[in-house]
């Protein structure tokens, strides 16, 4: 078993070397794949894993917890595969230097959150609260793995590969920021258009920058953390503090303001593109 184990990792990471645009886009298609395999069968299958040990109930936000920690598993498996899973060691940078880089969502972020607690009332319980964060956790987690320690990773090396210069960095922090952006598609159908098509331009600035990032830091943590920490601060004030919206609705409502807010992350994607390396 070990042997067959290893090779299919060999093989793995030999076609990575040697078609990584096909690995790139197999892993987000088989990501993708799973993520709604379980969205859709997720909750059925708790139900009856629930009635076997006879459990009652059990927290909506701890059972997507679940879901997306199954989810994570098979990621960490995939880049394991792959040979990708270098990106966990891997750090040119300290953690703190690649939240400075993100200085802007670390002090926004920051302010939202202290100015929605200063003004919430009517809270909801500590575990509803505890649970709704950590699912926003995991999901900067799974995403930044996916977006940026896959994907970003596999297309700076092609794109340095066949262009070289300078010009790598921008080429696929912005292809990776595209990609990012395509795989929120799906809220159009869920959200509407107009909230929707704002989060695509959000998806599409913030993924950017947050490649930019990490190709320059090397470190997914500072990443993982600026993602979480945007997610937060943008479900805190309903989602994670009262639970009176739901994610779609939240998105529904975006509009002109959230726009205005994406101009300074835009500014530092552009700064951070033309720092020397």
């Amino acid at each position: 078993m070990r042997k067959v184990a290893a090779s299919v990792r060999n093989f793995a990471r030999a076609l990575s070397d040697g078609h990584p645009v096909a690995v790139m886009a197999v892993s987000l298609l088989l990501y993708e794949l799973i993520a709604e395999l379980l969205n859709r069968y997720w909750v059925a299958a708790l139900v009856r894993i629930m009635g076997f040990f006879r459990i009652s109930s059990i927290h909506p936000y701890l059972a997507a917890c679940l879901n997306l920690a199954i989810l994570l598993i098979f990621v960490i498996g995939m880049m394991s595969l792959n040979g990708q899973i270098r990106v966990l060691f891997k750090r040119r940078e300290p953690l703190f230097k690649g939240l400075l880089y993100g200085g802007w969502i670390v002090l926004f972020s920051g302010w939202s959150i202290i100015a929605s607690i200063m003004g919430a009332e009517g809270l909801r319980s500590g575990p509803d609260i505890a649970f709704s964060m950590l699912y926003y956790i995991l999901i900067a987690v799974i995403e930044e793995l996916v977006f940026r320690g896959i994907i970003g990773d596999i297309l700076f090396r092609v794109v340095k590969q066949r262009r070289g210069g300078a010009d790598s960095l921008k080429t696929a922090a912005i292809i990776s920021g595209i990609v990012f952006s395509m795989a929120h598609f799906r809220n159009i159908l869920i959200s509407g258009l107009p909230g929707a098509a704002v989060l695509l331009v959000n998806a599409l600035v913030m993924g950017s920058l947050l490649s930019v990032i990490y190709l320059r830091s090397g470190n997914i943590y500072s990443v993982i953390v600026l993602h979480a920490i945007n997610d937060i601060a943008a479900a805190f004030p309903v989602t994670v503090l009262k639970g009176g919206a739901s994610v779609a609705a939240t998105v529904a409502g975006y509009g002109a303001a959230e726009l205005l807010l994406l101009v300074p992350c835009a500014v530092s994607t552009v700064l951070l593109l033309r720092m020397k390396r």
